[in-house]
């Protein structure tokens, strides 16, 4: 299926959809099939080919060639935050989105996001997701409506709580990204999609979430989230950190401090499978941890269990060190 031309600088389609790709030959071309079929039609997707090495480049062109509204960008290899940026500086939709070359989407993705985001005082729509190793299983029926409203002052506890912290299952509007410079920044290589999220929030009216899912995101072993022994996984302190400070005091801070206590624990884990002497960073750690356990005063029975089963699975046990209490692996 063709659509309207993109050299026509008459036609602003209502979304662009940003595929930032590197090395997706395996899994780009069931995302772009997907994209290609979706019920909204007005719409264009940008494909970056971040310095690809296999066919990404040739797949791309592939699907280009026979849906008019995929645009292919080569560039330099420069990270997913780069190509996402590229994205952005070449989109021209009134929405903009974002999907990973090995994901996929229900054919109603676009269409939903879209509908919530003519709810009055909508600036963030938001769809659920859930993850897949092999098959992406059912997508929500799109008969369903429900959706869950969250006023300026609960946008950050929803980004904590049932809207997650990703990139992938909302839209943004192309107007408030502009007008306040937001970028994705370039520097962290993990959680980045927080940091966006964290600031776009700064300039919502509201947030409109329909729990069903309509996106899956890929699992794989190798990836950065889930490879042990990777220092740049600690590019999660700067983001916990910046999420600190937002929070202030209050219900919000309750928000992070709970959302972000697995990830302290997983921080413990993973600075003792890194073999690092880095006390400095280790400091940041045990900072993050203190801050984030204090969540567990107070906390649902159901809650505090979980973070003990969370502390187990991971051989954390308590230990005397350097005149106080810690965390460390058994």
């Amino acid at each position: 299926m063709t659509g309207p031309s993109t050299g026509s600088h008459s036609w602003r389609p209502r979304a662009s959809v940003v595929v930032p790709a590197h090395n997706a030959a395996a899994h780009l071309g069931q995302c772009l099939e997907a994209l290609s079929g979706q019920t909204a039609r007005d719409i264009e997707v940008l494909v970056v080919d971040d310095g690809s090495t296999d066919s990404t480049g040739r797949i791309a062109a592939r699907a280009a060639a026979h849906d008019q509204r995929i645009r292919v960008i080569t560039q330099d290899n420069a990270g997913v935050s780069a190509a996402r940026n590229t994205g952005l500086d070449a989109a021209c939709g009134q929405w903009l989105l974002f999907v990973d070359a090995d994901d996929v989407v229900a054919p109603d993705y676009v269409e939903r996001l879209l509908d919530l985001g003519q709810e009055p005082g909508c600036d963030l729509p938001v769809v659920g997701l859930r993850p897949f190793w092999d098959c992406p299983g059912g997508f929500a029926d799109p008969s369903v409506r429900t959706i869950r409203v969250f006023d300026r002052d609960e946008a950050l506890i929803a980004l904590m709580g049932p809207c997650r912290g990703f990139l992938w299952n909302k839209a943004y509007r192309a107007e408030i990204v502009r007008r306040h410079g937001l970028r994705m920044p370039e520097g962290i290589r993990q959680s980045e999609d927080m940091l966006f999220n964290l600031a776009y929030l700064g300039h919502v009216r509201r947030v409109i979430l329909d729990p069903g899912c309509r996106y899956g995101y890929r699992q794989h072993a190798s990836s950065a989230t889930n490879l042990l022994g990777q220092r740049h996984w600690f590019d999660v302190l700067p983001v916990f950190e910046a999420f600190r400070r937002a929070a202030g005091t209050g219900p919000e801070r309750m928000a992070v401090a709970r959302g972000y206590l697995p990830v302290a624990y997983e921080a413990l884990y993973r600075y003792d499978r890194l073999g690092a002497a880095d006390p400095e960073l280790r400091d940041r750690v045990e900072d993050m941890r203190s801050y984030c356990e204090r969540a567990l005063i107070g906390a649902p029975i159901a809650y505090r269990l979980k973070m003990g089963l969370n502390r187990h699975a991971m051989g954390l046990v308590l230990r005397r060190r350097r005149g106080g209490l810690r965390w460390i692996r058994r």
